[in-house]
């Protein structure tokens, strides 16, 4: 998450047995630490229902605005 650009957005879909709460699309602006708060700040609950995750994740990365841009999906588990 180092290597974003100021310009890149960022999106967070945590999983387990469900999809939980989703922390939306957001330009870096430089504050990738604030990426990472929230990742560390996830907690495990059990399952991995990996199909809904990505399918939110997809969701998230169709509605961007942006269609010029590349769109990345990393699976942090």
């Amino acid at each position: 998450m180092n290597q974003l650009s100021k310009d890149s957005y960022v999106g967070i879909v945590p999983f387990a047995k469900t999809v939980q709460e989703e922390y939306p699309l957001r330009k870096v602006d430089g504050n990738v630490s604030n990426f990472i708060s929230k990742i560390d700040q996830l907690s495990t609950t059990g399952g991995t229902n990996q199909v809904a995750a990505l399918n939110k994740a997809k969701a998230m990365l169709d509605s961007s605005k942006n269609k010029r841009k590349s769109k990345i999906c990393d699976i942090i588990n």
